[in-house]
């Protein structure tokens, strides 16, 4: 197939409208091509438009922000807004929907919330009946792979915005570190949090061979969220040796499997029994081994690839 690629980054808000008609003409005047377009929002409205206009096959990958509507997290693209009706009206328009778990299209959770809680597409949008397709994420385990030796003791997140704290659990893992003084909890994606305990460390923005080494150097991954469209860096973190211990939201526990450890409640309690248990475990090593074998068969880049080369086909 022939690609070509446009990644619509918006610099400046104020000038968003600018940034949209300048990517309906780049749309319009190249040839004829279907559209592949990856998150909802106001890229997908322009996106799913030119393709009404110009009779071509449109595809919206959804990837997890673009899914959600959690106020109590102030989280999520679906709470309203321009972007929230752009999402909706692309949504609608599109041939098919790709989401990447199935969450996305509906799910209930009560961890982090006080009552059972619905999310996803379908509780959002419960008359809109677009077609759709589960496409899972996919890893190049050539790459995402074990560098260095593992520090016992070591624990690692990675959170990629000071605002998503809450929603990523990292405000669990600064209450429960104090708990485990002999542990070090590394922190990917921030350089600083205030009054951080002695025990946690802010990496801060690492590349790809940085961020694979710091997998590799700890013994356990932490994704303790309360929305995650999939778990990327989870998956990454299992293919570098890591031993997994996550929440029982989205497809995290579909994920972890049997080769690591599942957090059933949104509290310091239960996270820090899930890290006593993992911690006394004698079967580290096979569970980390285990871990890796299961990311690499059932979300392989390849399978993702053929997997998104089928979804197209079977389009009507």
């Amino acid at each position: 197939m022939e690609v070509t690629a446009y990644f619509f980054e918006v610099k400046h808000k104020l000038l968003l409208p600018f940034y949209m008609m300048w990517l309906s003409l780049f749309l319009l005047f190249k040839p004829k091509q279907n559209f592949l377009i990856s998150f909802g929002g106001y890229h997908s409205f322009v996106a799913t438009l030119v393709a009404k206009l110009r009779g071509v096959r449109s595809y919206i990958i959804l990837n997890g922000i673009d899914s959600a509507n959690i106020p109590e997290y102030q989280y999520g693209y679906l709470r309203g807004g321009a972007i929230g009706w752009c999402c909706k009206i692309s949504y609608r328009w599109a041939t098919k929907l790709l989401p990447v778990s199935e969450s996305l299209m509906h799910t209930i959770t009560q961890y982090g919330f006080q009552e059972p809680k619905q999310l996803g597409l379908k509780s959002e949008f419960p008359n809109q009946n677009s077609e759709y397709q589960v496409l899972p994420n996919g890893f190049d385990s050539d790459f995402w792979k074990s560098v260095a030796s593992g520090e016992d003791g070591s624990f690692l997140t990675v959170v990629g915005s000071a605002k998503r704290i809450d929603l990523k659990g990292l405000d669990l893992i600064l209450q429960v570190a104090p708990k485990f003084p002999d542990c070090i909890f590394y922190v990917v994606g921030l350089d600083h949090v205030a009054d951080a305990p002695n025990n946690v460390l802010m990496l801060g923005y690492l590349n790809g061979e940085e961020l694979r080494e710091a997998y590799s150097r700890s013994q356990f991954y932490l994704q303790l969220s309360v929305w995650e469209g999939f778990g990327c860096a989870l998956c990454e973190a299992m293919l570098c040796g890591c031993i997994p211990i996550g929440s029982n939201v989205n497809m995290i526990p579909e994920i972890i499997g049997d080769a690591g450890y599942v957090v059933n409640n949104r509290t310091i309690d239960c996270v820090s029994e899930t890290i006593q248990m993992a911690l006394n475990s004698k079967s580290g090593k096979r569970i980390s081994k285990k871990g890796r074998a299961h990311v690499v068969e059932n979300f392989g880049i390849k399978k993702r690839i053929d997997e998104l080369i089928e979804s197209m086909k079977l389009t009507n």
